[in-house]
């Protein structure tokens, strides 16, 4: 059984990952009830609203953390209002690890930034297929444009989705069927008490997902409510939403490779004359290593800024 325990929650105070979720335990909480917990290491925390459990990951930050006392457990404002929980109210804490576990190679290269949404139905019918619907702000902040992947994580499975924008047209038509039938989609400032956090009903950014995905990532498993409530389908619950590097790598590396082989060939064109056949393979590869560093620079600045 993995290690759990019910702890207080405070602010969090000088983190040291500035682009991940950060979770501050101090050493005598970390000793008394998650000894096998390392510095950098997932925590998945949860609360309890109307019957059903809300749930999230984040990464346990254990260094320089002097501001909590026993039994108490620091939680930045994202998290917290992902889950709809105050300062000094208790949360659960479970020692466990998250479902896409698994670091990617280009994740370290090129970096990530998570962003944490709110899950609110699909507008039926959706002329995408095996997509989700975010904001476009959501979208400068993960650094991807219209039709690249991300991967999305629930505190239960992952899955990978082709991103497309929130238009006008599709919240217009979400906010006619909430007009329509506002017992059938639940305002997450209600359920989750959104206002009562910082006096205001500004939520986390949403992500539309349909019945299908919603189930591929189980959200509707963490309802304990009865089956005829609409937070049974999986409504209103956090994911983390990031990147899928690759995908990213490869729109770039399309992006880029045409005006840079063509340069490539018409100065190799141009200075024929003068080239042997080492002078034009040093010239091929100065050009891949061109796109390559290219490619590299523009996506960690697309993520960092």
């Amino acid at each position: 059984m993995p290690d759990s325990a019910a702890l207080t929650v405070r602010s969090t105070k000088d983190w040291e990952w500035p682009n991940s979720y950060n979770i501050q335990l101090s050493p005598d909480t970390r000793r008394n009830n998650f000894p096998a917990l390392s510095h950098g290491d997932p925590l998945r925390i949860e609360a309890e609203h109307n019957g059903t459990t809300f749930a999230i990951f984040g990464k346990a930050d254990l260094r320089n953390v002097t501001h909590l006392d026993p039994g108490e457990i620091g939680i930045g404002s994202n998290l917290r209002y992902a889950l709809g929980v105050p300062t000094g109210e208790s949360i659960q804490v479970f020692d466990r690890t998250p479902p896409d576990h698994r670091t990617k190679r280009l994740d370290h290269v090129f970096g990530k930034r998570p962003v944490l949404c709110r899950v609110r139905k699909s507008v039926h019918p959706d002329i995408g297929f095996n997509v989700c619907r975010i904001s476009e702000t959501t979208m400068d902040a993960l650094g991807i444009t219209a039709g690249d992947r991300v991967v999305i994580e629930s505190a239960e499975e992952s899955t990978k989705l082709k991103a497309l924008p929130l238009r006008d047209e599709v919240t217009g038509r979400k906010n006619q069927q909430i007009e329509q039938n506002p017992d059938r989609y639940p305002d997450p400032v209600d359920v989750l008490g959104i206002s009562g956090l910082a006096e205001t009903d500004v939520d986390i950014p949403e992500i539309y997902l349909d019945a299908e995905r919603r189930n591929e990532l189980k959200l509707g498993q963490q309802s304990n409510a009865d089956d005829s409530t609409p937070l049974d389908s999986g409504v209103c619950q956090p994911v983390k939403v990031t990147r899928n590097a690759t995908s990213v790598y490869i729109r770039s590396l399309n992006e880029s490779t045409v005006p840079v082989i063509a340069g490539l060939l018409a100065t190799i064109f141009v200075f024929d004359p003068w080239l042997n056949s080492e002078g034009k393979v040093a010239i091929v590869v100065l050009g891949v290593l061109f796109i390559l560093l290219s490619i590299w620079y523009r996506v960690r600045r697309q993520t960092f800024g």
